[in-house]
């Protein structure tokens, strides 16, 4: 599950929460709860994540639509998450102090605010 740490969720978290829910099968009201999306934004997501190959959907055995992840939505996955893990790490900073490069040292500015 994807820890937001108290902050709104942007639409990569989204995508990734969705991508998650689809690796064992999910059918789209279930989509609604797990990830806690109204139905327009579920199906706003849902045909971005199909039109981009993320999900793909199959037949259930009832006729209703199954979404799944797919090859390439385990490849964005795994990107998300390393991405994650750089910036739980502090590996690339998350403030308002702006790196700048100086030479072959690094010399960092605030900027200031009147």
């Amino acid at each position: 599950m994807v820890n937001y740490k108290g902050t709104h969720r942007g639409r990569m978290d989204i995508v990734a929460e969705m991508l998650e829910a689809g690796e064992e099968g999910i059918k789209k009201t279930y989509f609604m709860y797990r990830c806690n999306l109204s139905f327009r934004q579920l199906e706003i997501y849902l045909n971005l994540l199909l039109r981009n190959d993320l999900l793909r959907k199959k037949e259930g055995l009832n006729g209703e639509g199954i979404y799944k992840i797919t090859e390439k939505g385990y490849k964005f996955l795994k990107g998300k998450r390393e991405i994650d893990k750089l910036l739980d790490h502090g590996l690339i900073p998350n403030s308002s102090v702006a790196p700048y490069i100086n030479g072959e040292t690094a010399t960092v500015r605030t900027q200031a605010y009147k």
